[in-house]
C-alpha cells in the first residue's frame, strides 16, 4: 500500500525526499570540541580567493591549545638527550647560601675584619706554637672577595711571618724523619716548623700571582 501511495502521488513522494535531504543536512550531535579542531584544522591553509585575495587561516584558540597540548614524554627527553641537549642544563642551578655576614655592610664587614686580625695576630706572638694552627685563619681571610679585606689580611701576614720566621732554616721534614721516634718537646717544635714551612709558602705563592697580576696590567 505505501509503495502504491507514493507511485500513485507524486507529491507524496517529493515530500518523503525532501524530509530525507533535511535530515541529512540536519547538524549531528557530537562532540563539539572535535567539531571545534576540525573546522579551525580546516582554516589553517591560506586561500585564495578569486579576486585574490590570500585568506589568512585562522588561529586555534588558546583553551583549544591548553586541551589539545600533552604532558613530555620520555622518549622525547632521550631525543634531547640525543641531539646532545642536557635536560639537567635547563634547571636552573641552585642558589649559593648566603651567610650573615655577606650580608653586613661593607664597612661593617671591615671593621669585623680588623678586629679578628688584631686578634690573631696577638694571639700568634704571645704564643707561636700553641697558636700557629691560626695562620690558616689567616689565609682564609686573605682570599675574602673585598679588596679592602684582602689588603688588611695581607699586611696583617707579612708582620706576623716577619715576626716568626726564625734566624736558622727550615725546611720540610722528609718521610722518615717524620717516622722516626723523637721526644715530645722535638715533636711539638717539628709540628710548628712545618706549620710555619706552610703557611709561609702558601704566603709567598699569593704575593708571588698578585705580582703577576700587577705585571700584566702594566
Amino acid at each position: 500500500m505505501k509503495a502504491e501511495s507514493r507511485s500513485g502521488h507524486p507529491f507524496a513522494a517529493a515530500a518523503h525526499w525532501n524530509l530525507e535531504q533535511s535530515y541529512e543536512n540536519q547538524p549531528r550531535k557530537g562532540n563539539k570540541k572535535r567539531r571545534t579542531r576540525e573546522k579551525q584544522e580546516n582554516t589553517r591553509l591560506p586561500i585564495r580567493t578569486a579576486t585574490g585575495i590570500v585568506r589568512v587561516p585562522n588561529l586555534p584558540s588558546v583553551a583549544t591549545l591548553d586541551e589539545d597540548a600533552e604532558p613530555v614524554s620520555n622518549d622525547e627527553e632521550d631525543e634531547d638527550e640525543k641531539d646532545g641537549i642536557d635536560p639537567s642544563l635547563l634547571s636552573l642551578p641552585p642558589a649559593a647560601p648566603v651567610t650573615a655576614e655577606k650580608l653586613l655592610p661593607l664597612r661593617e664587614r671591615v671593621i669585623i675584619a680588623k678586629e679578628e686580625l688584631a686578634n690573631i695576630a696577638t694571639l700568634i706572638n704571645e704564643d707561636p706554637e700553641e697558636n700557629v694552627g691560626l695562620l690558616k685563619r689567616l689565609k682564609e681571610i686573605s682570599d675574602d672577595a673585598a679588596v679592602q679585606i684582602r689588603i688588611l689580611a695581607i699586611g696583617t701576614m707579612l708582620a706576623v711571618y716577619k715576626d716568626l720566621i726564625p734566624g736558622y732554616r727550615i725546611r720540610a721534614l722528609s718521610e722518615g724523619e717524620m717516622r722516626a721516634k723523637v721526644t715530645k718537646e722535638v715533636r711539638k717544635v717539628r709540628g710548628f716548623e712545618q706549620a710555619l714551612v706552610s703557611g709561609y709558602s702558601g704566603f709567598v705563592k699569593l704575593l708571588g700571582g698578585l705580582a703577576r697580576g700587577l705585571y700584566s696590567l702594566l
